[in-house]
């Protein structure tokens, strides 16, 4: 017998769906962008694209090697930042270069 169909809406929001765990970690990722922006001074913020954690290093993505030295400077103060405002443990700061496409 044919299942009947979900709606698109009740799938995003089931935690238990693979569409469900998509968007949860879609939002994470997002609040944690937001996170760190509000860290950092707001010219700098600008060229800060990308945003990850693995273990307990912080690993930040910038548009251009000039703001990524920027940001190796903030690196230590946006991580004291991060775990005093959201409890965040990270000890380490690497960040990456993505050049224009």
């Amino acid at each position: 017998m044919a299942r009947k169909p979900r709606n698109l809406a009740d799938i995003l929001s089931d935690p238990g769906s693979a569409l469900g765990r998509l968007v949860a970690g879609a939002e994470k990722h997002k609040a944690l962008i937001g996170q760190v922006k509000s860290c950092l001074d707001p010219a700098l913020a600008e060229h800060l694209i990308g945003v990850n954690t693995k273990d307990d290093t912080l690993i930040l993505l910038s548009d251009s090697a000039a703001w990524a030295t920027r940001l190796r400077f903030a690196g230590d103060e946006v991580c004291t930042r991060l775990e005093n405002s959201f409890g965040l443990k990270l000890r380490h700061v690497r960040v990456k270069v993505r050049g224009p496409e």
